[in-house]
């Protein structure tokens, strides 16, 4: 950005830096009292007689007070090398508050001119620089919002300047006010900082940054690097607010103000990958997440169909390096939860949803395994039925089931592991037979008959598998218990029972409910190959029996609490018919 070309002034090239606003004293001293090449006399006028680009000059009041900024800044540039002291900073303040009220002034005053203004403009520009040294100083932060320093509307006021009609003033209020500060006071560790930093929060909270934030993100322009990364900083700003935040409403707060879940949506639908399109990605999952009002909004602004025609960039493709990874992963997570909200599984299914994931699982590309996780999501439960038909009538079982023979090795690029994938399938597995009736479910059942009931075998080694890990994760329940109880405080059931699902207990319950419910078809071959195997390796049905009857007690509470019930019941009647 160049503040000389939004108000066509060209500002002199012979001290032009990396920001040809940044003048010194001495740099205009030099300038003017005849260094080599310089053109000026000797005679020329000091710093604070500078006139202006049109000739005129300053009258005495403006000249004094021009002395006076100047000593000022002087003190300030004196401990530049070192850290600011509180005396330094309330005068650093002080003349900030001067410069941008002069600055208003003669922008209304000299509307039509804005070379006449263009003096106190740069001024401006350059002081947020000086200001722009307090961000690693977080004890000097509460001189922001100081009632003793400009009636404590100096954090007020940099916000305020996000608005201003100067481009180059508003993106440089933005990054000290709203990124630098607080990502630097975020940065600091020590205790002594928390409470400065809650009460920054809620000065953002209060002073509307959100919405601040919102508006710098619709109006940067991220060819150009600099306001990229600005752009980058905004969505981080906004996240570091919800990370910091207590208010158990911040995700919906957030995602309304200035309608930044839309402009998240509308960024990811873009086609340039960049980092601003990772982190909108990040951060649109983010905002779905367990939040049903926002899954209504995105279903009801086509973002399921936009998410799907950026993920299927993916169906014949892996992702090119870690950027490109992030922004796969994310849009399967915003898709994930997405279709939690229930009428948008009916948009997932009519834009062809499960088609395009079946696909990606067929092509054996790097989305595979998250396209198996969008899977289990859309069959689950009593509304993931029209799915499940979907799913079966597309010949999804033809893709399921060699993955669920063989299990592929840890991707160590996405992070998915061997527990994860056989996690997924034998959910989506169960979720397929809780959900399909009749024939459907007679397909389903017979894949375990077939070939000499290898999958039938496969399922059983899977139960020992899990088993096994059960055995050990109850030894870690015990220690965890342990050390809790060290620490004075106890481990109720529902922490035991939590450790213990996500050791792998899930996983067990999933693979045993499937085993009930061949063991219940009425097939006899499936009950003697499920008997022999158990038996074979010195077991009985008496532990699956115990598992599914666990699972079915702890099925929880939910908004149709009769389906639940009825689910609770069909499950112990199943396990009661292992007897």
């Amino acid at each position: 950005m160049d503040i000389g070309k939004i108000l066509d002034f060209a500002p002199d090239t012979e001290l032009r830096g990396e920001n040809p606003f940044e003048r010194t004293e001495i740099d205009r001293q030099k300038k003017a009292y005849g260094e080599p090449n310089s053109k000026k006399s000797k005679l020329a006028l000091p710093a604070y007689m500078e006139s202006v680009s049109d000739g005129v000059r300053m009258t005495e009041a403006e000249m004094e007070e021009r002395r006076q900024e100047l000593l000022a800044k002087a003190e300030i540039d004196n401990g530049e090398q070192e850290d600011m002291d509180e005396a330094a900073t309330r005068k650093l303040f002080l003349l900030f508050d001067k410069r941008m009220k002069k600055n208003q002034d003669q922008r209304i005053k000299y509307a039509q001119k804005p070379e006449k203004y263009m003096n106190s403009e740069m001024d401006l520009y350059a002081h947020l620089h000086e200001i722009k040294q307090l961000a690693t100083q977080p004890h000097l932060y509460p001189l922001f919002w100081d009632e003793d320093i400009n009636s404590g509307l100096t954090l007020v006021n940099l916000i305020s300047l996000s608005w201003h009609e100067n481009s180059d003033i508003a993106a440089m209020a933005r990054a000290l006010t709203m990124i630098e500060t607080l990502y630097d006071l975020l940065d600091q560790e020590e205790e002594e900082n928390e409470e400065i930093c809650k009460v920054l929060y809620q000065k953002y909270m209060e002073h509307d940054v959100l919405s601040v934030a919102v508006g710098t993100l619709k109006r940067m322009d991220e060819t150009k690097n600099e306001e990229m990364e600005a752009a980058f900083k905004s969505i981080g700003l906004v996240e570091s607010i919800i990370e910091g935040s207590d208010d158990q409403d911040i995700i919906t707060k957030v995602a309304n103000s200035g309608n930044f879940l839309i402009w998240l949506l509308e960024r990811v639908r873009r086609r340039t990958i960049n980092m601003v399109k990772v982190y909108a990605a990040e951060m649109l999952s983010v905002l779905l997440q367990g939040s049903e009002e926002n899954q209504k909004i995105i279903g009801e602004k086509k973002g399921v169909d936009i998410l799907l025609k950026q993920l299927a960039y993916f169906k014949k493709r892996n992702p090119k390096g870690q950027e490109e990874i992030e922004l796969m992963e994310n849009l399967f997570d915003a898709l994930c939860s997405v279709v939690q909200y229930p009428p948008n599984r009916k948009k997932f299914l009519e834009d062809e949803g499960l088609h395009l994931m079946n696909l990606m699982i067929r092509e054996k590309k790097m989305s595979r395994n998250s396209a198996l996780k969008v899977i289990n999501h859309v069959v689950s439960g009593y509304e993931g039925r029209d799915n499940s038909v979907k799913y079966v009538e597309i010949l999804g079982l033809k893709t399921l089931f060699p993955l669920f023979m063989k299990t592929p090795k840890r991707n160590k690029k996405t992070g998915h592991t061997e527990n994860d994938h056989e996690e997924a399938i034998v959910s989506i597995i169960g979720n397929l037979m809780r959900n399909l009736s009749g024939s459907l479910k007679r397909r389903l059942v017979d894949k375990f008959v077939e070939l000499d009931h290898a999958k039938s075998e496969r399922l059983l080694e899977l139960h020992f598998k899990y088993a096994e890990k059960m055995e050990a994760a109850e030894e870690e329940v015990e220690q965890q218990a342990a050390i809790l109880a060290q620490e004075g405080v106890e481990m109720d059931d529902d922490m035991a029972y939590a450790l213990r699902l996500e050791k792998g207990l899930f996983t067990l319950q999933q693979i045993d409910y499937i085993i009930v419910e061949l063991y219940g078809s009425g097939i006899e071959s499936l009950r003697e190959r499920i008997i022999s195997h158990l038996s074979m390796r010195k077991s009985s049905l008496k532990q699956i029996r115990e598992v599914v009857k666990d699972y079915a007690d702890n099925l929880g509470d939910g908004e149709n609490e009769e389906a639940i019930e009825q689910e609770r019941n069909r499950l112990l009647e199943l396990a009661m018919g292992l007897m």
